[in-house]
């Protein structure tokens, strides 16, 4: 009888100990799933006229049509506050405003306890890539595979390393 009980707890404790690992690895995808979104969006905010949605905005003036490939990547909350703010838009007209066509060339993300992302993306003008470059810093969220808040901290310059 006293073997059917340690049977019994040998067997609960390996599922539970499965579904444990279960449930871990999912999150870890989950993570992998949102670093791919994140590292899309941020691409779309740091690289100079995106897809040329400065240059067609230029000619439409549709603020929609600009905002239309960030929509697809954000909740309507944080579009919004993309909108409100003018991101990326000044930062397309600045380019525009210095000739310089930025391109990231690095992205960085990394989580916290709380599923804050923090990021640090590295961008270059394509036209003098032996210059000076950018580094933009701040913090992500994602929330049903969409990015749910974007906050910029700092955006500095610096020598590119040859």
């Amino acid at each position: 009888m006293k073997k059917k009980y340690v049977l019994i707890f040998m067997i609960v404790i390996m599922s539970v100990l499965l579904l444990a690992g279960c449930q871990n690895d999912g999150f870890k995808e989950n993570a992998n799933t949102s670093l791919k979104i994140e590292k899309e969006f941020l691409q779309q905010i740091f690289t100079s006229d995106y897809e040329e949605r400065y240059t067609n905005f230029l000619k439409n003036d549709d603020m929609e049509a600009y905002y239309k490939s960030l929509s697809e990547c954000t909740t309507q909350e944080c579009l919004e506050h993309l909108q409100y703010n003018r991101i990326p838009l000044k930062y397309d007209k600045e380019a525009e405003d210095k000739k310089v066509n930025y391109t990231v060339s690095d992205i960085e993300v990394a989580y916290d306890e709380e599923e804050t992302g923090t990021f640090e993306v590295v961008f270059e003008d394509e036209n003098n890539k032996d210059g000076t470059a950018q580094k933009a810093t701040g913090q992500i969220t994602v929330e049903n595979e969409k990015v749910d808040s974007f906050f910029l901290s700092n955006l500095v310059s610096f020598e590119v390393e040859n």
